[in-house]
This record gives structure tokens, C-alpha cells and sequence, in this order.
């Protein structure tokens, strides 16, 4: 059984939000985008300790809001439909929904921790890495190399499953919760 009430739902969304924007920002920071924080290292007085702190802060902060936006779409998008199907889903009980089905975030960055962590483990290894180049110059002026397609075609793989993840469960609740009946 599930209680609505809004406030209740915005602290869980909270929760779980800044846990998955914790857990998915790890694999940027220092292994693709670069780490601001590393940067500020050795530059001396109050520049480098506030580095060290609000870099990543921002960085969880900044993911966290991204995800609160996409999760408020669903929210909104969600009414919508039910309004059109003739779903009586009320505000709180999308907002409910939402939330408990934002645990779903959690596993893009869980699944792309494990994903880099068995790709760098199985390298160190095995001295198995991908190698090699994929040329894309017959379409546009760029070669990749398969050593930065494979941990980002996984981490976006990642992503995708988190995500699909996250709309299964809202359409489990919104199938549940379709005829709710509690007042606005």
C-alpha cells in the first residue's frame, strides 16, 4: 500500500535523487570529462582545498537537478496521458509514483560502475583492451578509437537501462494507481 501525500514522495524523490547523481558522477570525474579538482592540485593557498570540496559537490548537485527535471517530465507527462485515457490519477499519487520509481536512476550509475570496473579489471588482467580505430571519415572528419568507444558505449548502455528501468516502474505504479479515487 502506498500513502499519498505529497510531502512524503519529495523526500524520498530528494533521497534517492542525490544518491544516483552520487553514484553516476563517480565514473566521470578523473576517467572521461577530467577533474577540476586534479587541476587545482599544487596551486597552493585556499583554491586547491575548495576545489577538493565543492567540485564534486557541484558536479552531484548539477546531475541531481538534471534528474529531478526529467523525473517532474515523467511526473507531468504521466497526468497527461492518464487524463486522455480517462485515468483518475491525481497529483499526489503521480507525484508518489515518481517517486518510488526514481530508485530506478540508481541503477544507470550503479550498472556503469560495475560495467568500467569489470572493462579496467579484465584490461589490468588479461591485458585484454580493445584497440584499433573506427574510421568515420568517409561520413565526417572524425576517427574514434575503440578504446573510448567501448566505455562509452557501456556507460551509455548504463544510462539506457537505469532509464528504462525507471519508466517500467512508473508504469507499474500508473497501471496500480489508475483509478485512484483520493481527492486533490
Amino acid at each position: 500500500m502506498m500513502r499519498v501525500e505529497r510531502r512524503h514522495s519529495s523526500q524520498l524523490r530528494w533521497i534517492n535523487l542525490v544518491l544516483a547523481a552520487a553514484v553516476m558522477v563517480g565514473p566521470w570525474t578523473g576517467t572521461f570529462v577530467g577533474d577540476p579538482a586534479r587541476a587545482a592540485r599544487g596551486v597552493g593557498g585556499w583554491r586547491e582545498p575548495l576545489a577538493m570540496i565543492f567540485t564534486p559537490l557541484a558536479e552531484v548537485l548539477l546531475v541531481a537537478l538534471l534528474l529531478f527535471g526529467l523525473t517532474w517530465i515523467e511526473e507531468r507527462g504521466i497526468r497527461f496521458f492518464a487524463a486522455r485515457r480517462g485515468w483518475r490519477l491525481t497529483a499526489p499519487a503521480a507525484a508518489q509514483i515518481c517517486s518510488h520509481a526514481s530508485v530506478g536512476w540508481l541503477l544507470c550509475g550503479g550498472l556503469s560502475l560495475i560495467f568500467l570496473a569489470t572493462l579496467f579489471s579484465v584490461a589490468r588482467l588479461f591485458g585484454i583492451a580493445p584497440s584499433g580505430s573506427l574510421d568515420l571519415r568517409p561520413y565526417v572528419d572524425v576517427t574514434l578509437h575503440w578504446s573510448d568507444v567501448v566505455p562509452l558505449a557501456g556507460l551509455g548502455g548504463s544510462y539506457f537501462l537505469g532509464m528504462l528501468t525507471f519508466e517500467l516502474l512508473v508504469f507499474a505504479g500508473v497501471r496500480e494507481c489508475r483509478y485512484s479515487t483520493l481527492a486533490e
